[in-house]
């Protein structure tokens, strides 16, 4: 009904704020592609319209087209300098460029003019905690779970600073708050199975894999990660299985050729062990800094 009265309206008489308006109906929809030429027509109309420069540029940035996404983004702040939502939309693109210095200035600017908008906080946790700004990272996640409990990525993010501090209890309580939050996130159940294996909980572990795995079977990562936790267990058979599986569903994924060689040593397959563990350096070379099978 909205379509169709924006429509009746545009007939009459061409209006950017109705293209506009449109757009963010199509947006809602699903329709991103008509969304992106009704933001392209409002301008036509108004090369000066700033938040149509906004809404495109969020569109061109959730395609993946992040030097657009900046462009639009630079002309929504000349038109509305004080347009947080722009800084924060040209940092988050930054970001996914690595631009991450400029990103953080980006941010925080968004996060000066609104402080109630919490989405320039999550992504600012993100780029400080790809910069191993930890402390500030967390401070970032704990302000946008205050401002809505119920933002499930936030937890996803909290506990993965949680993981890259060590504090893996910490990391299982967020992901769990994840869960519950959106119990078929197969991530989340595989992020809180790592951090329990880290906490050498591995039967628990375990669990949480297998669960991830019943929501995505195809999720070669988390049996790789369930194939480790059963070496861990002495579970040798088992642990070749899954990573038998891994390997058949991603041939690159580098720490599956790692935790078969593990476990290939463990059962004293030292030629097998090597092989793989070979194969694993091959693919992600620092994994030659890890510890490595002894031979016989």
């Amino acid at each position: 009904a909205a379509l169709q009265d924006l429509g009746a309206a545009l007939k009459l008489e061409e209006h950017p704020w109705a293209y506009l308006y449109r757009g963010l109906v199509r947006e809602s929809l699903g329709e991103d592609k008509r969304a992106l030429e009704d933001y392209g027509r409002a301008l036509r109309l108004d090369p000066e319209f700033a938040e149509a420069y906004y809404r495109r540029g969020l569109l061109h940035a959730k395609a993946g087209d992040y030097e657009k996404a900046i462009e639009d983004q630079n002309q929504a702040l000349v038109f509305a300098p004080d347009h947080a939502g722009a800084y924060t939309a040209r940092g988050a693109a930054r970001a996914a460029m690595g631009d991450s210095q400029w990103a953080l200035n980006d941010l925080d600017k968004g996060c000066m003019l609104a402080p109630e908008r919490y989405e320039g906080f999550y992504q600012r946790a993100l780029v400080r905690a790809q910069l191993e700004i930890y402390d500030e990272a967390l401070e970032d996640l704990s302000y946008v779970i205050e401002m809505d409990p119920l933002f499930t990525p936030a937890f996803m993010a909290r506990g993965d600073v949680y993981m890259a501090q060590g504090e893996h209890w910490q990391a299982v309580a967020d992901y769990g708050q994840a869960i519950e939050l959106d119990p078929k996130n197969a991530a989340a159940y595989y992020a809180r199975g790592v951090a329990r294996a880290a906490a050498r909980e591995y039967r628990r572990a375990i669990e949480d894999l297998d669960r991830a795995l019943e929501l995505d079977p195809g999720m070669a990562i988390a049996l790789a990660e369930r194939g480790a936790a059963h070496e861990k267990l002495g579970e040798y058979e088992q642990a070749i299985r899954d990573l038998d599986r891994a390997v058949a569903l991603d041939p690159n994924l580098a720490i599956a050729y790692y935790n078969r060689g593990l476990a290939y040593g463990s059962k004293g397959e030292y030629d097998r062990a090597s092989r793989d563990l070979n194969k694993a350096v091959e693919l992600d070379p620092s994994l030659g800094s890890r510890e490595q099978v002894p031979g016989p």
